[in-house]
């Protein structure tokens, strides 16, 4: 297994464990084709479809950077890179490399064509989405 691969199995564990901590359901999609890594369902029955992330990328004032974009390698050689399509993600959750989780709602990033973004969400707060 990979090093980004690895990174992010541990931020999906992450992420599935501070959730059932808040008392939310949380299911795994079967495959590698899902444009989500985990649904999860929160105490009050609201499904909410997440992406997670990881990242060790950070701005000079310290704050964590979102990807929204991923690289896909191909077996032949080359790369195809592609921007998640945010109408079938609610929430992204980031693990940062220091091990402080950030919940983003997709609703609350800006619809121009970005690759990434500057996390401006406080550790740990879960947002409406």
């Amino acid at each position: 297994m990979g090093r980004s691969k690895s990174l992010g199995d541990g931020a999906v564990l992450a992420v599935m464990s501070d959730l059932h901590q808040r008392r939310w359901n949380v299911f795994i999609p079967i495959g590698e084709n899902s444009p989500v890594d985990l649904v999860g369902l929160d105490p009050i029955g609201r499904a909410c479809r997440i992406q997670i992330r990881y990242s060790a990328t950070r701005t000079n004032s310290g704050k964590p950077i979102l990807k929204l974009a991923n690289v896909t390698y191909k077996a032949g050689g080359g790369y195809r890179r592609y921007t998640l399509d945010r109408s079938k993600i609610d929430l992204f959750a980031l693990l940062s490399e220091d091990g402080k989780l950030y919940y983003i709602a997709s609703v609350s990033i800006p619809t121009k064509k970005t690759s990434e973004i500057v996390v401006q969400a406080e550790a740990g707060r879960l947002p409406d989405w």
